[in-house]
């Protein structure tokens, strides 16, 4: 039910980024009119990339030209909304309002008020207080904003900080909000308004001399006209979906009658019945439960849309007994390898079948392809964070990175993005995690692709069982996804010199399981060989061997992924580093492994790691018995 501005807007600082800019004659303000803008808008679960404002309503260009405005949250930790209209050169507007904590991953609405004598930026989220910044004078009131001029114009900002995030429900009335002319806008008003319990269509009636100007309700990707039919549709900016600069569906933000749980986009991972075949290969799709108000359903259904609005699976029941205001978690099965993305959609329906209310969408995509849930030290969290990667990715691919980060608490420590061409390449992944998503995206073009890690680096494998420091990050990871999908564990060696390595493997694995939900295999990928580790080569051994032993000892649920011996260490006579060098012998190599020993576990390749299985002496000779690993 709304619509989410891309991630590669993070870059822009003096440059045009995505963004839906409005008819400006729908836009206008004549002088001595008040009048109210609003807008629902949710900003990623994470600060943002860059320590700089994000705007996403635009006046103009945006920035602090002489006729220049903005909406945006102020700093990269979106403690703070602020508010400017500049009118001739001089400011007609400021405000600000302080959130009291950081808004990761909070909706809220947001509106600016223009009343005789005062105008106010309100900031409001659903079912909480409203919070209100007041700018006393009647300059904005007076300016008469038509012809060339306007009233912010654009969502996003079309030259300056780029916003990244979820917008929804963008009105624009002309009329005085009540009690707004005497310094004390209605705040119960403003609180109905976010929760839903004013409705949208009827607010102007509230307003003296209320008249609507236009509503985009940003329902999704695809919605962008007025549901007034006062105004024109709204016209996306810079769209270039191959490369990421593109807009896609979220979830509700304005509360509505079918309210489904909060999650965020997980791909599930696909099975393939011909090894090295994309034909036949399907996945399941887990679908979240939910609430609902205002209307008694007799089942609740679900489909999946494909990226460019085609229907991939119809209308299917996944509860068909709701109750008590709520409906329970449910699957999609057999949903064929796809693509792109997928919309998650529910509605609810009648005992006839028919459709009870508006469908909403999930607030996480959904996709049929690859996803991993790695754990590691920096042998593993340097493939993620060190080194600036020399491969940009491909156009068309589609990828998906979670990272819990959490040490004492979950809140905001879990970034998460959809990652494309259009990105740096120094930006969320280095060199060794791209080269994984370019070995799976080369294989299985635009085939959704998800990695989500709890690792860290520096740390004891112990650390993420049970009463470890990291033991913890399983639940807050599954907490912050809300459904997670079928994947596989990939466990990267850690280099901790204890024999106990396997005892430490039986403990963290069931533990893990408990939080996510059992994996499709677990995926061991041994430490890279070196020598220098620590004072010995013990740590990588004792690693090795244990990892080895677990697949072993578990044939149905482990697969080991192959040999690392191939991988380059950024080790020399002059340095004891362990970790895998930022080159293609090192990072490289190592990102293609993970690729392949995951390729090779859902059966998406031929290949299979072999080793020796037998050795048998015959006089001088000695014949080698090789057969697949796993």
């Amino acid at each position: 039910m709304s619509i989410r501005l891309p991630f590669v807007n993070h870059q822009f600082a003096t440059s045009g980024a995505v963004r839906l800019d409005a008819p400006t004659v729908a836009c206008e303000k004549p002088a001595s009119v008040a009048c109210v803008y609003g807008l629902w808008v949710r900003p990623p679960s994470s600060p943002f990339v860059n320590n700089r404002s994000h705007t996403f309503l635009g006046q103009q260009g945006g920035g602090t030209g002489g006729n220049d405005g903005y909406v945006r949250f102020a700093d990269q930790g979106m403690t703070t909304i602020e508010a400017l209209v500049k009118d001739g050169g001089t400011t007609r507007f400021s405000a600000s309002v302080a959130l009291g904590a950081a808004a990761c991953g909070k909706a809220f609405l947001v509106m600016v008020i223009v009343a005789n004598g005062y105008s106010y930026l309100a900031v409001c989220e659903p079912g909480g207080a409203a919070m209100v910044g007041t700018h006393a004078g009647a300059d904005l009131y007076a300016r008469n904003l038509t012809g060339t001029k306007y009233l912010f114009n654009r969502i996003g900002s079309a030259l300056d900080k780029g916003f990244y995030g979820e917008v929804e429900n963008a009105f624009f009335l002309h009329g005085s909000f009540p009690g707004a002319s005497t310094g004390a806008p209605d705040t119960t008003l403003i609180q109905n308004i976010a929760s839903g319990a004013q409705d949208l269509d009827t607010l102007h009636t509230l307003l003296t001399g209320g008249s609507q100007r236009f509503r985009y309700t940003l329902a999704n990707d695809a919605d962008l006209a007025d549901a007034w039919g006062v105004a024109g549709a709204l016209t996306p900016q810079l769209i270039n979906a191959p490369t990421g600069f593109r807009l896609r569906p979220g979830g509700p933000l304005r509360p509505v009658a079918l309210r489904p749980a909060h999650t965020r986009t997980h791909v599930s991972q696909a099975q393939f019945p011909t090894p090295g075949s994309a034909a036949g290969a399907t996945a399941r799709i887990r679908t979240e439960g939910g609430i609902y108000a205002g209307i008694t359903p007799a089942a609740i259904e679900a489909r999946l849309v494909k990226d460019d609005g085609a229907e991939l699976l119809g209308w299917t029941t996944v509860d068909a007994a709701p109750a008590g205001g709520a409906w329970a978690a449910g699957e999609l099965t057999g949903v064929p390898l796809t693509v792109g993305f997928l919309r998650l959609e529910f509605r609810a329906v009648d005992g006839g079948g028919l459709q009870v209310g508006p469908a909403v969408s999930s607030h996480g995509l959904r996709g049929t392809g690859f996803s991993l849930i790695t754990s590691g030290q920096s042998q593993h969290m340097h493939l993620w964070e060190v080194g600036a990667s020399s491969i940009s990715l491909p156009a068309g691919i589609n990828l998906a990175v979670t990272r819990q980060k959490g040490v004492t608490v979950p809140a905001g420590t879990t970034e998460d993005c959809l990652l494309s061409s259009g990105d740096p390449v120094t930006v969320r992944l280095a060199w060794g995690m791209r080269q994984a998503a370019v070995e799976l995206n080369t294989r299985f073009p635009g085939i959704p692709v998800q990695f989500a890690t709890v690792g860290e680096s520096g740390q004891d494998v112990t650390e993420w069982q049970p009463g470890g420091a990291y033991a913890n990050r399983w639940g807050w990871l599954r907490d912050h996804v809300g459904m997670v999908q079928d994947h596989y564990l990939v466990l990267y060696g850690h280099s901790n010199p204890t024999p106990a390595y396997l005892d430490a493997l039986n403990a963290m694995i069931p533990h893990a399981e408990a939080s996510l939900g059992q994996s499709k295999r677990v995926i061991m990928c041994p430490t890279a060989r070196y020598s220098l580790a620590g004072t010995n080569n013990a740590g990588p051994v004792y690693a090795r061997n244990a990892m080895w032993d677990w697949v072993q000892a578990n044939p149905a649920r482990g697969h080991w992924g192959g040999s690392w011996a191939v991988v380059h260490t950024s080790e020399s006579a002059v340095s004891a580093d362990p970790h895998p060098g930022v080159t293609a012998e090192g990072q490289g190599r190592s990102g293609a492994l993970i690729a392949w020993a995951v390729m090779m576990a859902a059966r998406a390749a031929e290949d299979v790691p072999l080793a020796i299985k037998s050795a048998e002496a015959a006089g001088t000779s000695v014949t080698l018995r090789i057969g697949p690993v796993n």
